[in-house]
Formats: C-alpha cells, sequence, structure tokens
C-alpha cells in the first residue's frame, strides 16, 4: 500500500512538472505564432453576422469622495473583461503543455470602452502598459484598473439623512448594437477589496447591460450618507441657538442685553446656513433641502425675534406722560383680573399673623395700567408664540425627514 501511495505521489508531481516545463524560447515562440498576421483592428469574430459576448464585471476598491456641489462621485475600481478570439487558440502539446501566456494589450485586439458619463475628458479604458492573459482555448482576460470620476443626480432633499443613486456608464465605444453584447457575470458589484467609506456607507448595488445603441452596462450602487457628525455639527447647534434665541425675552428689560443677544443669535444662524450652503449644490431640484428650509425658517424667526425685542424696549422706555391707549387698558385689566380671581374662591395668605386676601394688583382701575405692564405682556404673547413656531417648524422638519426615508 505505501508503494502505491508514493507512485501516486510521484506522478502528480512530474504531472506539475510537466505542466509548468515550458521555457523561454517555447513562451517567445508561442507570441510570435499568435502575434504574427493577427490584426488588432477588426473584431475578432468568425461570424460578423453575430455579435461578439463580452462578459464584463466591476470590482470597487474604495469610494475616495462624493462631490455634492459639483455632482460628481470618485472612486477606484478594475474590471474584469473576458471575450473569445479565435485568432488566438492553440494546443498547449505543441508548446510544452503551455495553456496560457501573458501578452501586452496594443498587440491584439481589445475592447474600446469608456466611462460615457465621466465628469472628465474621454479616456479609453486600459493603457499600453497594460497585459491580457490569453488562455489556449482563445479566451482572453483584461483587468484595467482606474480612478473614475462621473455625474451623479445628486438629491440632497433629505441631507444630512440622505441617500445617493449613483450609476457608472460604460460602453463600447464606435461599435452598434449588434457588433458587441455586454454579458455581465454578476448581478451586483463586486466587494470583496472594498474599504468602507467613513462618511458614506454603500448599501446595494445592481449592474444591468442594453443592447443600446451604444452597447453599454450600467453599474448602480445606492449609498446612504452617515449623518451622526453633521447631526452634532450642524443640526442640534441650529436647533439650540433657535431654542436659546426665544429665551431673549427672559431677560429683564433694565439689562440693556436683550437687542444685542437678539442679533448675535441671529448672524450665528446666518452663519450655520452659510455652512448648510457651502455643504450642498445650489439647485431647488426636485426641492430644496429640508435642512436649508429649517434654517431660513429659524432665520425669519430670529429677525423677528430681533423686531420683537426692539418693539418691546420702545413700548418699556416709553414715557410715563403718554397715555396707554383705552383698547390695551382694558386687555390688561382683563388679563390680570382672570389671572388673580376664580370662581367662588380667594386666596388667604398669613402675613405677620395677620390674614389678608390677595386682590388683583389694579383692582380693575384701567389708571394703574403702565407702560412697563404692557412691555410684560407683550413679551410674554411673544414668547408664546415664538414657542409654537419653534415646535411647529422642528417638529414639521422632523416629519418630513421620516416620511423621506
Amino acid at each position: 500500500m505505501m508503494d502505491i501511495a508514493w507512485l501516486l505521489v510521484l506522478f502528480s508531481v512530474l504531472q506539475v512538472l510537466q505542466i509548468n516545463a515550458s521555457t523561454y524560447s517555447e513562451i517567445s515562440s508561442l507570441y510570435h505564432t499568435l502575434t504574427t498576421g493577427y490584426n488588432k483592428y477588426l473584431r475578432p469574430q468568425a461570424d460578423y453576422s453575430k455579435a461578439a459576448h463580452l462578459y464584463i464585471s466591476m470590482n470597487i476598491l474604495n469610494l475616495k469622495e462624493i462631490n455634492a456641489v459639483d455632482g460628481t462621485v470618485t472612486i477606484s475600481v478594475y474590471f474584469t473583461l473576458q471575450w473569445d478570439d479565435f485568432n488566438l487558440k492553440w494546443t498547449p502539446s505543441s508548446f510544452n503543455n503551455t495553456e496560457y501566456v501573458v501578452i501586452p494589450t496594443d498587440q491584439i485586439w481589445k475592447p474600446p470602452l469608456i466611462n460615457s458619463n465621466t465628469a472628465k475628458e474621454f479616456s479609453m479604458f486600459g493603457n499600453s502598459d497594460s497585459y491580457v492573459i490569453i488562455h489556449n482555448s482563445g479566451i482572453v482576460t483584461w483587468q484595467p484598473g482606474h480612478q473614475l470620476e462621473f455625474s451623479c443626480n445628486i438629491d440632497t432633499t433629505y441631507f444630512p439623512f440622505d441617500t445617493q443613486k449613483c450609476t457608472l456608464d460604460v460602453i463600447a465605444w464606435g461599435y452598434n448594437m449588434g457588433d458587441i453584447y455586454f454579458t455581465p457575470t454578476r448581478s451586483n458589484i463586486d466587494t470583496i477589496h472594498y474599504v468602507e467609506n467613513s462618511e458614506w456607507e454603500m448599501t446595494f448595488t445592481s449592474v444591468l447591460s442594453e443592447d443600446g445603441p451604444p452597447p453599454n452596462t450600467k453599474f448602480t450602487m445606492y449609498l446612504k450618507r452617515r449623518p451622526l457628525y453633521l447631526i452634532i455639527n450642524l443640526i442640534f447647534p441650529v436647533i439650540l441657538l433657535a431654542l436659546f434665541n426665544i429665551t431673549v425675552f427672559l431677560l429683564p428689560q433694565d439689562s440693556g442685553e436683550r437687542v444685542g443677544f437678539a442679533i448675535t443669535l441671529l448672524l450665528s444662524i446666518v452663519v450655520f446656513l452659510t455652512i448648510a450652503q457651502g455643504l450642498l449644490p445650489a439647485t431647488a431640484q426636485p426641492r430644496l433641502s429640508a435642512i436649508c428650509i429649517v434654517l431660513i425658517l429659524n432665520m425669519v424667526m430670529s429677525g423677528m425675534i430681533t423686531v420683537s425685542v426692539i418693539v418691546s424696549g420702545w413700548i418699556y422706555y416709553k414715557p410715563e406722560d403718554y397715555d396707554v391707549p383705552n383698547w390695551i387698558k382694558k386687555v390688561i385689566c382683563f388679563k390680570l383680573y382672570h389671572r388673580f380671581t376664580n370662581t367662588n374662591q380667594v386666596h388667604v395668605i398669613n402675613v405677620q399673623n395677620e390674614k389678608t386676601i390677595d386682590k388683583p394688583p389694579i383692582d380693575g382701575d384701567e389708571s394703574k395700567v403702565t407702560w412697563h405692564m404692557v412691555a410684560k405682556y407683550y413679551d410674554r404673547i411673544s414668547l408664546i408664540f415664538y414657542v409654537i413656531y419653534f415646535v411647529c417648524c422642528h417638529v414639521s422638519y422632523a416629519i418630513d425627514i421620516v416620511k423621506g426615508e
């Protein structure tokens, strides 16, 4: 039994040595045999009434950048292309069992492929320094690698919770639909060597071939933005600034800082609006970005608050010799009366062991209404109005984002 096992091992080794026993002279002879008389300008198809089948797949290495402003995507990829060339067949036994050979791409026909939606100048895939692998059956394998920058219709409606659908178009330049037929070897993009991007997550890919004209293959990628960084550095500060802006009505009038505080927050919101616009394309298609709408509404609110604060200060510091209009007096008296009195109930408090009844501070006397009181109630009404404005604005934004996802 041991002798038989050793014989099998020896036979296997001899087979391997026989297969790999090709010498330089034999490979050189094979090279000259294949290239002599070869016309690299003609499509290698024996019957020109039939289309040449080009098998294609794409392996993505990394996603370098998605430029939303320019509407471009930059990726590093390599393609695996295979086709049958009847001019490049040989019998392995005639060349010491040589089953494949590697030769420069400029020595044989190769499909003229370009990225049709490139964001740069058109250029053919591959270069003169690349190589192809030719199998003895005539199957040619070519793997051109490129860093491609192509156009993509960036939809920033739900920025920064957006998902982009970007398609890379590869076409056979100069050929009609009956000349070349693309056949994808897989239904998606190969991501086995893909290095994850810190800003974008690739959620889904697909590959689809079309007859043309011209013949083409579309490689589609669905890229979802990772929003945490922008939530912390853009959305959260904007909400916080808008909330702080409302609190200006809680500052005392005598502090003298109300107008300055309101204007500072207004300018801060404008700065964040400028930052957001720098991250987004200058377009409103299919609609304006939700974050821009929120920032504009916050800017409008901040401007309105600034005006309200100025009006409040103008009321507060109005000379006492100017009478308060009667309709304002009636409103103030009505509010105070209903605030300090309830149906069939009075509040009794002890002040230095004596029982007293807490009455409305003006006892319904409209002559006691002052401009200070008017300014105070104006601030309360403004505070309530802007709180409602703030809540409606940001809740609507949240609902819009959830519906969009």
